[in-house]
């Protein structure tokens, strides 16, 4: 499994220090070159499988939201997050894929992100740069963001707002996972099991999924028989998670 945490803390400094928020630092903290705290977070690079001082950290974290974001995504959505945030609901989001020569153009530069209007978006779209628009529309309207409340299906770590309590209680991601798939399909299982709602966030926290080769799934059919026995089993706690059976 990839390094969650790392993409957590470095990440959501980096999304976080973009959108400026009052209360949050424009900076990218490291752990490393930085003693600087935040009002409400500190940031610290953490590599699984966490050791015990990683694992007291988290704990002992002022913020109160993790916002999850694979590291090939991009987008300006911890903003939207924060809106759409209510207590006892995991808010889930969705991407929009981007092509290899897009993704690769957005990483030196030559296209400006941070600045694409609609007209670029279709044509990217015509052209086959990305895979759909949907995701990238905003709408203010909540009658259909708790539609879907009991299912797990479709809710990915590449965009997703979970409460610091709520992921303590389950004992975060489970370690039992090896390689690619199904171990965020289990921590949204286990939330659930453990009475924690889902709320949509799509057409307001869509992000960009940068293009990169695909990863082995060559241990994705026993993930797969760990997933179906946590939901078989209404299991909660992760058995390799935060803290160590």
């Amino acid at each position: 499994m990839q390094a969650v945490f790392e993409n957590i803390y470095r990440n959501l400094c980096y999304y976080a220090g973009r959108e400026k928020h009052n209360k949050i630092n424009n900076k990218i903290l490291d752990e490393k070159n930085s003693t600087e705290k935040e009002d409400l977070f500190e940031c610290h690079a953490c590599f699984l499988p966490l050791e015990e001082n990683d694992v007291k950290k988290i704990v002992k974290l002022k913020q109160k939201t993790f916002w999850f974001c694979s590291e090939d995504c991009y987008k300006e959505f911890i903003s939207f997050h924060r809106k759409l945030a209510e207590k006892n609901f995991f808010c889930r989001g969705n991407r929009v894929k981007i092509s290899r020569k897009l993704s690769q153009d957005f990483l030196d530069g030559s296209v400006d992100i941070t600045d694409l209007t609609i007209t670029k978006l279709i044509k990217y779209r015509l052209t086959g740069n990305i895979n759909r628009l949907l995701p990238l529309i905003r709408l203010k309207s909540s009658l259909f963001r708790k539609t879907k409340k009991m299912k797990w299906q479709g809710a990915k770590t590449c965009n997703l707002a979970v409460w610091k309590d709520d992921l303590l209680k389950i004992n975060g991601f489970d370690e039992s996972f090896i390689g690619w798939g199904r171990e965020d399909s289990d921590l949204v299982v286990r939330l659930i099991n453990n009475g924690v709602r889902r709320k949509e966030g799509t057409f307001a926290t869509g992000v960009y999924h940068l293009w990169h080769k695909l990863n082995s799934r060559d241990n994705f059919s026993q993930n797969d028989k760990l997933l179906n026995q946590a939901i078989e089993l209404r299991k909660i706690k992760a058995i390799k998670g935060l803290y160590k059976k």
